[in-house]
């Protein structure tokens, strides 16, 4: 007999805009890098390494498991992180206007705290 048990991870991206108290949401699918899944598989073995950051980018490329960072990448501290409905994390964070000036965002990723890219 062959027992097989697997994990699937999936991410969703969830961002809420404001601006002159008016809300712009944005919601998009948060591919996990190749990193990531390793870095869980450390992490549920002992290893140190947590998700500590979101980065904001420019970059126009569709991303691939094989990402490793963002363009012109600038990395915020998460103001918040926790285990949701037993089976989910969520990661609350804020950029304010001093993060990223000059920065067109288009892109989104999160990083842990040696600077592994685990979602993008």
């Amino acid at each position: 007999m062959k027992l097989k048990d697997e994990i699937k991870l999936s991410g969703m991206l969830h961002v809420e805009v404001w601006k002159d108290q008016k809300c712009a949401e944005i919601h998009h699918h948060n591919m996990i890098m190749t990193a990531g899944r390793s870095m869980l598989a450390q992490m549920v073995t002992g290893g140190l390494d947590s998700i500590m950051y979101i980065g904001i980018g420019s970059g126009t490329a569709e991303e691939t498991p094989e990402d490793t960072g963002l363009q012109d990448e600038c990395q915020v501290p998460l103001a918040s992180r926790e285990v949701f409905d037993t089976t989910r994390a969520k990661f609350e964070f804020e950029i304010g206007k001093e993060a990223g000036n000059g920065i067109n965002v288009r892109e989104f990723g999160l990083f842990s705290e040696r600077g592994i890219m685990f979602s993008h």
